[in-house]
């Protein structure tokens, strides 16, 4: 009988060895999960184009969803059990807590990893096996600090943030930079809660300290929530924040409230670029809304992986490490990818485009307009200007 078996399980391993598999560790369930679920469904569409075109160097692609909860702990887990499943690449997670827990499993693997994590230690520790799937918080930050400095000329600065890695991250960048480029501080900055639900002590904090711009980097549903609170106060200051804050679930939560807050976004699905326009496309006519910018970071980690192996002409890893350092990923390179002109240094960072856009209510929704591209700070583009969006 056992021995009747063997060659049948022997086939089966066989088979399941011929196929190219990723590993999607993502927040499925837990406070992520809306931001999870737009990876879910960019992997749904980015694996079957793939496998319709003839596959990685003639594979299959097939993935597989292991929820992390939006635990750190679980994260470990998930990730230990991508790789048992024999992943050759992990995608995913969302949360820098997440990523930052994961990444010497992967590491320690020689796995690559496409993470859509923003923390500014992620792509500074050492580890060649992870890749952005977006421009981190120090260019993000950055580059809204230089428009809001530049064109707004604050006199007090405040902020807000998420107390976790993603947010505590933003504030260490936003100090540093404020400091050593313009000689200014804060005047205020307070940590805020996951799930905090009332802000009525950080609004108080905002109006003591005579702030007229508040930075914000908090996540979705607590930058909707804060929205709320300050147009019911009255509160007269100018808002600018990062992608979370001007997300389509922020836009859909806040309303009204969100109504002319400034951010900046890397693939916001209102920018005048091919690969973005066709996700925006896709998604408003299959689910009736506007992408985030999640799901074409998901869209573009398989696409990513596709390069690295056809770059290698191989499906070594250490190849694919190599073929994907300082590397400029072009649409001649890579058709489907998002974004237009990516270059990944050596430390897997991405500089690319980022957009700074202005939210409107219409009456019906809160829409992100982008206004301005900006160029990345390193790499191909990095010569050229920021242009007004048509």
């Amino acid at each position: 009988m056992i021995l009747s078996l063997a060659p049948v399980f022997s086939a089966g391993l066989g088979a399941a060895q011929e196929k190219l598999r990723i590993g999607l560790v993502i927040e499925q369930t837990g406070a992520g999960a809306s931001l999870g679920a737009y990876w879910i469904k960019a992997f749904e569409l980015a694996v079957g184009e793939v496998n319709k075109g003839g596959g990685v160097l003639g594979r299959q692609v097939e993935y597989e969803i292991f929820d992390n909860q939006s635990k750190a702990p679980v994260s470990v887990s998930a990730t230990q059990k991508a790789l048992s499943w024999g992943a050759f690449a992990i995608a995913g997670p969302i949360y820098s807590g997440n990523t930052l827990a994961c990444m010497p499993v992967t590491q320690e693997a020689k796995t690559p990893q496409m993470t859509g994590s923003e923390n500014w230690r992620i792509t500074l520790q050492g580890d060649k096996y992870i890749w952005r799937m977006s421009t981190g918080q120090t260019q993000e930050i950055q580059k809204l600090l230089n428009w809001v400095m530049a064109e707004r000329k604050p006199k007090a600065l405040g902020m807000l943030y998420v107390n976790n890695d993603f947010g505590i991250g933003a504030w260490e960048t936003a100090k540093k930079l404020l400091k050593e480029k313009y000689n200014t501080e804060l005047v205020m900055a307070a940590a805020c809660e996951q799930k905090q639900p009332d802000y009525s002590a950080e609004l108080k904090k905002i109006k003591e300290s005579n702030a007229d711009t508040v930075l914000l980097n908090l996540l979705e549903e607590e930058s909707a929530m804060f929205y709320r609170q300050a147009k019911k106060v009255g509160l007269n200051a100018f808002l600018c924040t990062v992608n979370t804050g001007i997300s389509v679930d922020a836009c859909r939560l806040g309303k009204e409230a969100v109504d002319g807050v400034y951010g900046t976004s890397g693939y916001e699905y209102s920018a005048p670029e091919a690969g973005c326009q066709r996700l925006a496309k896709y998604y408003r006519e299959r689910y009736g809304e506007w992408p985030d910018n999640e799901f074409m970071k998901g869209y573009n980690a398989v696409y990513l992986v596709k390069t690295g192996i056809e770059l290698a002409k191989s499906f070594d890893k250490e190849k694919f490490v190599e073929k994907m350092h300082s590397v400029h990923i072009t649409p001649k390179i890579q058709p489907n990818i998002v974004g237009g002109s990516l270059y990944y240094d050596e430390n897997g960072e991405l500089h690319s485009w980022d957009y700074l856009a202005k939210v409107t209510w219409n009456g019906k929704e809160a829409l992100a307009k982008a206004l301005f591209a900006i160029p990345p700070f390193k790499g191909p583009d990095s010569d050229k200007k920021t242009f007004v969006v048509k």
